[in-house]
């Protein structure tokens, strides 16, 4: 047990990490302000729940017992809320940042050139934070099975808006195709992108996370006054309980955020030189999108040129 919570902390340190990475690569590229700031938003959310996972990991290699319940000790319970919320936080977010992509094709040579809507993105911030603490509410009541179909809703409508997202967004990149400005159709084109490289990864994560969810509501649908798991079916230990939910939760997080910048061509590009950055690499010029150029269309004539002499 104590082996499994060192190597589960390594993990979500790791996973720590990767957030950051992808944090540092969506401020680097060239995305709408509105999009960057949604989406660093989002990564940062998921900084909080792997934080919150290594802790509870640090906290079980330190304790000379196994753990009985979320209240042992009563700092493992602000945790497991942290978690929590930040599940419902981050989920919030997801469907933000497909409605965004949607708006910004409706009108996409006006919205390209517009800059950050600092009112619509607190409005936004602040019925994510709204959501985690809500969640965090039942959480903190021990109503296991409300956390459940709070997360199932909030997936199923990810899911659904950022479909409607893709469709939407190549429809309206058809309808551009001729006789738009060359602005429009670049917008449209980053919408679509962003939409399209996150759907395969919303789907698997949405099965991935209610299929675990379902586990844990068979052997803890709520807790007694004593914080102590009622099970539906079968009772599990608590400790056995806890590694699954956070094991498994930061495995999926991880695999979505890392989906992102591997699945969304520019993030994938910048990501490259980035790490050959990393790395000391002189290959960096091998990957196309030099860093001093602002504008993709300079990049792309300057490759051109290079290919030409």
């Amino acid at each position: 047990y104590f082996i499994s919570n060192y190597v589960a902390l390594i993990l979500h340190s790791i996973s720590v990490l990767t957030a950051i990475f992808v944090i540092v690569v969506v401020q680097s590229t060239q995305l709408h302000r509105n999009c960057k700031f949604l989406l660093s938003l989002w990564a940062t959310g998921y900084i909080s729940q792997f934080a919150a996972h290594a802790t509870i990991s640090a906290l079980n290699t330190t304790m000379p017992f196994l753990p009985i319940n979320k209240n042992d000790p009563q700092i493992r319970s602000y945790l497991v809320d942290v978690s929590v919320g930040s599940q419902l936080f981050c989920e919030s977010l997801e469907i933000m940042i497909a409605t965004e992509r949607i708006i910004s094709s409706v009108d996409p040579a006006e919205y390209h050139i517009s800059g950050r809507s600092n009112q619509l993105l607190f409005l936004l911030s602040f019925l994510a934070f709204c959501a985690a603490f809500v969640q965090g509410i039942i959480c903190e009541a021990n109503l296991h099975f409300l956390d459940a179909i709070a997360v199932f809703i909030l997936e199923m409508c990810s899911l659904t808006m950022n479909h409607s997202a893709v469709t939407y967004c190549g429809r309206r990149s058809a309808e551009l195709h001729a006789g738009s400005s060359l602005n429009a159709r670049y917008q449209v084109k980053e919408a679509c992108e962003l939409a399209i490289s996150m759907q395969r990864a919303y789907l698997v994560t949405f099965i991935a996370k209610n299929t675990f969810n379902g586990i844990i509501m068979l052997t803890c649908y709520k807790s007694d006054d004593a914080h102590t798991c009622v099970p539906l079916l079968f009772p599990l230990p608590h400790y056995v309980m806890e590694f699954i939910y956070c094991t498994e939760l930061t495995i999926s997080s991880t695999f979505l955020l890392s989906s992102l910048v591997i699945n969304h061509p520019r993030l994938k590009l910048k990501a490259k030189v980035l790490l050959a950055k990393i790395r000391g690499s002189t290959a960096v010029e091998d990957v196309f999108q030099p860093p001093h150029l602002n504008s993709a269309g300079r990049a792309y004539f300057d490759h051109l040129r290079k290919t030409w002499n």
